[in-house]
């Protein structure tokens, strides 16, 4: 890469539903354990915070993923 040349990334609002949903998953995991074995609230508290530690590193993932985008000259790597 050339010195001075802004990394350009394109993050796809697909990709952000998608990690969104999985702690909208995770929560509703809980509720439907605790609502199953009479333990409210602590599957859901735990599984709620699991998920958002599982977002969070699914962020920083989309983050670093280095797509070119459209119209951007290709780097020949000299």
């Amino acid at each position: 890469m050339t010195p001075g040349r802004p990394i350009t990334t394109v993050l796809s609002p697909k990709r952000f539903a998608m990690i969104g949903s999985e702690l909208v998953a995770f929560t509703l995991l809980g509720v439907v354990i605790d609502w199953l074995t009479g333990w409210l609230p602590w599957v859901t508290v735990t599984l709620t915070l699991l998920g958002l530690v599982t977002v969070m590193i699914q962020i920083g993932r989309a983050a670093m993923v280095k797509t070119p985008t459209r119209g951007a000259p290709k780097d020949t790597g000299g």
